[in-house]
């Protein structure tokens, strides 16, 4: 049976004249046991960090970077250089520069690095056009906190899937109009405007005559290019911040004039039959 030990040799002189050695022995069991456990557990917590497709990042309580794993660097395109050369003050620099907004940036962790029991969730975007989900919690070592942990998320991709459908919920394929769930959203909003501030809207609905005539003896993708064409024409009557021009359905269209009498209602009513005067 081997084991790990600490050996010291001292050489003493007795009275007499003589050399002696004493050696001494010290088990290093236990010692190397607890320091392989540490490496261990090191090691699986690194691998941990770079597994998750978060980016992390551990400081203290000063601010200085304890920790961070590959993705966290990638997804603040940050220098290889930066880190290698432990320099927390030009990375924590570059990751100012990269967002926009750097003000209110530096802010937001001011008041993180204040209060280091605050749990705070955040969006952050970059210049470069990539969106951040931030998640910040403090780290903790017998309910005393020695620092914090921020994990980042590319949430790029989501956001631009969200909107996409919200545009594909709100809006009419065939025309690219506002569809009527949109109308709907902002009649409610005109309702709400005009009981609150006394602001007066319009509604003008039309459909058009003959359409059905037009799809049964000339086909339907010719129907289709008719309302596709009476979209256009609407669309120039609807200059203003807050008017819309809808399709309902089949051949029926709206228009909203936000903050339009009746006198410009009318005028826009002229205008329309005036542009439908042109055949298509």
């Amino acid at each position: 049976m081997t084991a790990p030990v600490l050996r010291r040799v001292s050489r003493i002189v007795d009275s007499g004249g003589r050399a002696v050695y004493v050696v001494a022995v010290h088990d290093r069991s236990e010692q190397v046991r607890v320091e392989r456990e540490l490496e261990n557990a090191a090691a699986e917590l690194q691998a941990t960090l770079e597994s998750t497709a978060d980016g992390i990042l551990v400081t203290d309580l000063s601010g200085r970077i304890r920790s961070c794993n590959e993705r966290f660097a990638t997804l603040w395109r940050l220098p290889g250089e930066l880190l290698l050369r432990r320099d927390d003050v030009a990375v924590f620099d570059w990751m100012r520069r990269s967002v926009v907004g750097p003000g209110a940036y530096a802010q937001r962790l001011a008041v993180l690095s204040e209060a280091t029991m605050l749990q705070s969730s955040d969006v952050v975007q970059l210049h470069s056009g990539t969106v951040l989900e931030r998640v910040s919690l403090p780290q903790c070592s017998r309910g005393t906190p020695i620092g914090r942990v921020y994990s980042f998320r590319d949430i790029t991709e989501k956001l631009a899937a969200n909107q996409r459908i919200d545009v594909l919920s709100h809006t009419d394929a065939l025309t690219g109009l506002p569809n009527r769930a949109r109308l709907t959203d902002r009649i409610d909003l005109a309702l709400a405007m005009a009981q609150r501030e006394g602001t007066p809207f319009a509604l003008l609905c039309l459909n058009l005559d003959r359409f059905k005539h037009i799809n049964e003896n000339l086909g339907y993708a010719l129907g289709d290019d008719v309302l596709r064409e009476v979209a256009q024409r609407l669309r120039r009557h609807v200059q203003r911040e807050g008017d819309v021009v809808a399709r309902l359905s089949g051949d029926q269209f709206a228009l909203l004039l936000q903050g339009a009498d009746l006198t410009r209602a009318m005028a826009v009513v002229d205008g329309i039959s005036a542009s439908f005067v042109h055949p298509i």
